[in-house]
């Protein structure tokens, strides 16, 4: 079972992280893979935007879960929907009156306020089994958990319009991330040389010019050569023959 988090651990100082955050916190510790301490539960209240003592809210918790996470959750406001969340294995921040709960369900005398749990799946039938901030019976005074009938939570959800928070179950994967906007490179603009870069790139045409010229002129000389020597070769053939002729 996962260390849940809760409300009378001790807390850094100037912190003060009421239930829903906790509740939160500990829906996404369930989900799997997020750091279980005081510093993450501060982290999460900053992402949902809430107060820094109180006041938050579902609409806070959903805000944090989506900016911290990447989960996607959704509120809900009847019974039916909660129930069938939690067959499904999904974890439901349900808020109530905590009077609403009976005496042996609760873990304080004092009840009067509303109050938020987490809300998840029991081995036991008949039951749900419930993560509230304020079982500090665990390690570090965190909560254990207690599987609570069905009835009795249906009265605690009654008590506040059944409004409640799904947020997905383990294995469920986070919402990607959108996919960053990729911007086309600007299409290079026309090279402007420097004055001593335009005299170097003159110079080196001008150098290319002359040796294309002195390669054609040396090309021309040995051909008048060569063919010169070719009539030289000819008219001595010539003047042999008339000889053997006579």
């Amino acid at each position: 079972m996962p260390l849940y988090v809760g409300e009378l651990e001790q807390l850094p100082a100037g912190v003060v992280v009421e239930c829903v955050t906790a509740s939160a916190l500990n829906a996404a510790i369930r989900h799997g893979g997020v750091a279980q301490t005081n510093v993450e539960r501060e982290r999460l209240r900053v992402a949902s935007g809430a107060p820094a003592n109180a006041g938050t809210d579902l609409q806070h918790a959903q805000r944090g879960l989506a900016n911290l996470y990447h989960l996607s959750t959704v509120i809900v406001n009847d019974f039916a929907s909660i129930k069938a969340a939690v067959a499904a294995n999904e974890s439901v921040l349900i808020r109530g009156e905590y009077c609403s709960l009976p005496a042996p369900y609760r873990f304080q005398t004092a009840c009067s306020f509303s109050h938020c749990i987490l809300l998840t799946n029991s081995s036991i039938s008949g039951n749900g089994f419930v993560i509230d901030p304020l079982d500090n019976r665990g390690p570090g005074r965190r909560p254990l958990g207690k599987n609570i009938p069905w009835a009795f939570i249906k009265a605690y959800c009654d008590s506040d319009q059944d409004n409640a928070l799904l947020v997905p179950g383990p294995g469920v994967g986070p919402v990607a991330p959108p996919a960053p906007v990729v911007v086309p490179a600007p299409a290079p603009g026309p090279v402007t040389l420097t004055a001593a870069q335009s005299a170097a790139a003159h110079a080196a045409h001008v150098a290319h010019e002359a040796h294309v010229s002195a390669l054609a002129a040396a090309a021309a000389h040995l051909a008048t050569v060569a063919h010169a020597a070719h009539l030289a070769v000819l008219h001595a053939l010539h003047v042999l023959h008339i000889k053997n002729k006579g």
